[in-house]
């Protein structure tokens, strides 16, 4: 007797070629189908969403041999990288440095100014925007850390600019240290600032990209004689398509109705030999 599972695609009987595919099986394809759709639409948005946050602008990664010192007092309570925006670039978000402090005990607040840089890479003119963080957030190992500026520092294409990063005790006298490493030297937009020769520091600026453009509609005024063309078009169509759904569905379900009177005959035709 012919038995059809709901798992199995398809089925012969009675050894011929004609083959037969159950609903439950198209029902179960139709939702992995949904499933792949509805999981694809979610990446593309997360990418969408991605596109329009904070993009790499500059950076200096490659780790060097050595480091500097920031502590205070002055003039070793300064330090910092300059770096020349790319194009198109018109603000930065997030400045990260390669820091890690001596120990746990000394505390103190770290700052990052951004400036605009000479030529021979020094700070100019007033503090364009500050971000700070405490040293709690430091680890004792090498680490980025991230100054995130609220909101983001408006700058120009194409410009050179430096971000200083400074050292404020808790306490007077405490000394904290903080440690930034060296990168190769291979950074072409800016140099280390310090209150000796150094090649570059390990850092990156990020900017955020500009949100994509709003979708403009346009309103279409149609005559109203063409109103009953546009609803008989539609009505047509909808037809048209219950007709190709009923026959996707009514197919299946009637090869099955065949199937299961042919395994009765079958059974019956057995019973009587």
């Amino acid at each position: 007797m012919l038995v059809l599972e709901p798992e199995h695609q398809e089925h012969k009987f009675w050894g011929s070629d004609l083959k037969i595919t159950t609903p439950q099986f198209i029902l179960k394809k139709m939702k992995k189908l949904f499933i792949s759709v509805l999981a694809l639409c979610f990446l593309i948005s997360g990418f969408s969403v991605f596109a329009s946050g904070e993009v790499l602008d500059q950076e200096a990664i490659g780790y060097g041999v050595d480091e500097i010192v920031i502590k205070e007092p002055a003039p070793s309570n300064f330090g910092g990288q300059s770096f020349t925006t790319g194009e198109g670039v018109d603000n930065i978000k997030i400045f990260k440095a390669y820091f890690k402090k001596d120990q746990e005990i000394r505390t103190a607040n770290i700052f990052v100014d951004i400036y605009l840089s000479t030529e021979t890479d020094e700070p100019i003119g007033e503090s364009l925007g500050q971000a700070v963080i405490h040293s709690t957030l430091i680890p004792l190992n090498y680490a980025w850390i991230d100054f995130i500026f609220e909101p983001q520092i408006s700058l120009n294409p194409n410009t050179k600019y430096i971000a200083s990063v400074s050292v404020v005790d808790d306490i007077t006298g405490e000394y904290f240290i903080l440690y930034w490493r060296y990168a190769l030297d291979d950074y072409l937009g800016g140099d280390g600032w310090y209150r000796y020769d150094i090649p570059d520091l390990m850092f990156s600026t990020w900017y955020v990209s500009a949100p994509a453009p709003a979708r403009t509609f346009t309103e279409i005024s149609v005559p109203a004689s063409t109103t009953p063309a546009i609803l008989g078009m539609m009505s047509g169509f909808v037809g048209d398509m219950w007709e190709f759904i009923a026959l996707i569905i009514g197919l299946p379900l009637g090869f099955w109705g065949v199937s299961k009177v042919i395994a009765l005959v079958k059974g019956s035709f057995k019973t009587r030999v």
